[in-house]
């Protein structure tokens, strides 16, 4: 197993635990009676729960297109930049599957970019099952951006978990001290 398909599988897993925790998390608060508002635990997990399944959609057409990936060659059909808190580079890209044109947009590196020009040949790799499903292959590969996946469904969880021990405590009744 590669490292990147363990970080993969890294993310899944650790998404997963977040994600089951705050809910365990919501069930003992509402459980105990100490539960927060109804409303604001389903739009929080309207938002969490969205977010892990788009993140390991992603891992897992990844972690695919790299085990069991065909081999192909595609041609840059555009190159684009977008300028921004970050420089974000961008290749289009079409190949043939049995006669089939399929095209995809990717981001790639700032000296994959500097390479490439349109009509370059680059390789790629697609799923045999669902041929329009495709990743940049060889020198052009980006690597899986787990981290980045697992960065924000744990801190998604984390900021969940807080926000709701304010509520908690916020409605929790606050002990006077007697006069005397």
């Amino acid at each position: 197993m590669s490292s990147e398909s363990l970080s993969c599988l890294v993310v899944l897993i650790v998404a997963g635990l977040s994600l089951f925790g705050l809910i365990a998390f919501i069930a003992r608060s509402y459980r105990n009676n100490s539960g927060g508002s109804l409303v604001s635990d389903f739009l929080f997990m309207l938002i969490a729960l969205p977010i892990f399944l788009y993140y390991s959609s992603v891992c897992v057409n990844w972690a695919r297109l790299n085990a069991s990936g065909v081999a192909a060659e595609a041609t840059v059909q555009t190159r684009d930049v977008s300028y921004g808190e970050a420089t974000i580079y961008t290749i289009s890209y079409a190949y043939q599957v049995d006669g089939k044109t399929y095209a995809a947009k990717q981001e790639v590196r700032e000296s994959a970019y500097n390479e490439l020009s349109e009509g370059s040949r680059v390789p790629v790799r697609y799923l045999a099952s669902s041929p329009g499903t495709s990743h940049l292959a060889g020198p052009y590969a980006t690597r899986f951006p787990g981290w980045e996946a697992m960065m924000v469904v744990l801190f998604g969880s984390f900021t969940g978990v807080l926000v709701r021990q304010m509520v908690q405590h916020s409605r929790s009744p606050v002990a006077s001290v007697a006069d005397g």
